[in-house]
């Protein structure tokens, strides 16, 4: 796996803040109450995550404005990344870019479940995995 640039001392959570800002104000981030301690691959796959799916929401759809959230319970880590632009179906994807297909590879490799759904007008993607 290509590793990006060093976290340089950041946590995953200070570098997902540091992400948000650089955003100009597209990416919101909510961290969690308490710190969450992922292993370095773990982490480089879930930036990797939020940076394709927050590119993918700023370039190829109505979104004004996405929403990061990382949690753990029980060993459990969710990211969930919710935005305002028309409801997505992934199964209506065509266009033969490699977006989907590097979540779908990013997330087997974390050994978790992605799911895509609409709630109260608002998107919704959802990765979960265990430590």
């Amino acid at each position: 796996m290509l590793l990006p640039p060093r976290f340089n001392g950041l946590s995953l959570t200070q570098f997902i803040a540091a992400y948000a800002q650089k955003s100009e104000g597209f990416v919101s981030y909510q961290p969690s109450a308490g710190a969450i301690d992922i292993d370095p691959e773990k982490s480089i796959n879930l930036y990797r995550i939020i940076q394709e799916w927050t590119g993918n929401l700023r370039h190829h759809s109505t979104a004004t404005c996405a929403t990061v959230s990382l949690a753990e319970s029980e060993g459990e880590i969710t990211l969930d990344i919710t935005d305002n632009g028309a409801p997505f179906d992934p199964s209506a994807v065509t266009s033969g870019g490699l977006g989907l297909e590097n979540l779908n590879r990013r997330v087997k490799a974390l050994q978790g479940t992605l799911n895509f759904f609409e709630k109260n007008g608002t998107n919704h993607i959802s990765v979960k995995f265990f430590k």
